[in-house]
């Protein structure tokens, strides 16, 4: 099969997704991408690596983030960011495989649309099995379609006969102290900042990076500030669960007086006014959207053509004193899902999840064991919060002891319905239509989601309530739950309202007229 790849520049997609289809029969190979993508000869990409960025392979490197497709000695590659903040989506529909850095723009193209009856809980949470063992389908609604397929960290793989196959590689390196991490860490740096800044770019990348009052956001900045970046970002409050009337200091995470002392700008992060956008928030997960970095969205929307952010997503697991009982090394085991809640606002805005922290994520049992090691005894606090590597890579840059790494915050917000008040009244209404919910019932049960969960259930379970999943494994009051698959499909109507996808398929498929679907 000989292989062309044929760019088709789309504005009305966000700036960095894009959407290839394969036709195995001809080999043509369409790739629809927004108006940041890179496009040379035989690839395009949407991201950074630690290689020359002229040559293109980011399909060989296990230090990559972002998303791209690489065509190399009669394969074609299409390869997902190594960090698992981001993902490719993927179908065989007709005669053609899809592939996708988003799965809205995989709904829009084929006219499918997310369940409204289905619970999403375990697609998007199935990650935290690890790189070897999620579950990779994703249930539609499609006369012809049952399932979409996720593909997390390993690149998918078409041969020059067609077959598709997931290439699975163990990139472990040895590491014996702390001196031989940092040093791996900051040659890597060196690279990637070589081919952020590289002049053979279309789009200049800004890099940024994100600090808090916690350890690993703040790590990643006191490494990342020798490199290029200039400005952070820094939220105020936090999600701490106690009240801030019992104890004012638990929800402050400001960063702002360690990056000052790095030397960067900050930037902080109260919300502005919420717009339509909190779409985009909403229809990555389930999980709680990141709407903390919504401002930041804005920012790179207004003041940069491409931003790379540096972030400290996996630090809790990499540079925590035990690894988890089912981490081998091999499986790059995660303890949440955040930054996977901003894997489709990154496409629109125009910016690349850098979580720095999976960088040598395969070598964890050797980075366990530093943190444990004598060596580390001087940066180790011996509490519930300790993460030695972290405290000794920002104890270093300068940064008093005092200012970081004392208490366990979060940034990620849960609520039931959109901020913005017109998408609110949509919400409301999809609810009301597909479940029969009014608006009171479901401000009555946010208002009630306040208190504790035994409380919450029995008063459910008095008013016939209780039962918040039914046997069918209806999603039920889980508004939360709803809004993401409400956003999703919400988005999708509208890429395909505003796109033609079939003004330029010409015979790749059949002549289908795909509103169809919808």
């Amino acid at each position: 099969m000989e292989i062309a790849l044929t760019p088709l520049l789309r504005k009305e997609l966000p700036k960095l997704g894009w959407l290839a289809s394969l036709d195995r029969a001809s080999g043509n190979l369409l790739v629809y991408h927004g108006s940041s993508v890179e496009y040379h000869d035989g690839w395009i990409v949407e991201g950074v690596w630690d290689d020359d960025f002229i040559r293109g392979d980011f399909h060989r490197t296990g230090n990559f983030f972002g998303s791209g497709i690489r065509l190399d000695e009669g394969s074609i590659f299409f390869v997902p960011s190594k960090a698992l903040v981001d993902r490719l989506v993927y179908c065989n529909w007709r005669d053609c495989l899809l592939v996708s850095n988003s799965l809205l723009i995989l709904l829009s193209y084929t006219g499918a649309r997310l369940d409204v009856h289905h619970d999403y809980a375990r697609e998007s949470f199935t990650i935290l099995k690890g790189i070897h063992k999620y579950d990779k389908d994703i249930t539609v609604q499609h006369p012809e379609i049952q399932h979409f397929h996720q593909a997390f960290y390993h690149n998918l793989t078409v041969n020059d006969a067609g077959d598709l196959s997931v290439e699975e590689h163990c990139r472990s390196v040895k590491i014996s102290t702390y001196s031989d991490y940092l040093q791996l860490i900051e040659n890597t740096l060196r690279e990637l900042q070589k081919n952020y800044e590289s002049s053979a770019r279309t789009h200049p990348i800004t890099p940024l990076s994100t600090v808090s009052s916690g350890y690993d956001s703040t790590a990643v900045t006191s490494l990342v500030s020798e490199f290029g970046v200039k400005l952070c970002f820094t939220s105020r409050k936090s999600n701490s669960i106690l009240p801030e009337c019992l104890h004012p200091k638990a929800s402050i995470d400001d960063g702002s007086p360690i990056a000052r002392r790095l030397g960067l700008e900050v930037e902080d992060l109260d919300q502005l006014q919420i717009e339509d956008d909190e779409l985009y928030f909403l229809a990555a997960s389930v999980a709680g959207p990141e709407m903390t970095f919504y401002k930041m969205a804005r920012y790179i929307s207004e003041h940069c053509q491409v931003a790379l952010v540096f972030t400290g997503y996996h630090g809790d697991v990499l540079w925590h004193m035990k690894r988890k009982p089912a981490e081998s090394g091999k499986d790059i085991i995660r303890g949440d899902t955040s930054g996977f809640n901003l894997s489709e606002v990154r496409l629109k805005f125009g910016f690349v999840n850098a979580a720095l922290p999976f960088l040598f994520a395969h070598s964890i049992n050797d980075i366990v064991r530093i943190s444990n090691s004598d060596e580390m005894k001087e940066w180790r606090l011996n509490n519930n919060y300790d993460r030695p590597i972290a405290r000794r890579l920002v104890e270093e840059k300068g940064i008093p002891r005092n200012l970081f790494g004392f208490r366990k915050k979060g940034v990620t917000k849960y609520y039931n319905y959109p901020l913005n008040s017109e998408l609110r009244e949509e919400f409301f209404a999809f609810i009301k239509e597909n479940f029969g919910y009014s608006k009171l019932w479901i401000y009555f049960y946010s208002y009630m989601t306040k208190y504790p969960v035994l409380i919450i259930m029995g008063i459910l379970y008095v008013i016939g309530l209780g039962t918040l999943i039914d046997k069918n494994r209806r999603p039920g009051l889980r508004f939360s739950r709803l809004m993401y698959i409400w956003a999703a499909n919400r988005l999708a109507d509208t890429f395909s309202r505003k796109l033609d996808w079939r003004a330029d398929e010409g015979k790749q498929n059949k002549g289908i007229d795909l509103t169809d679907f919808h």
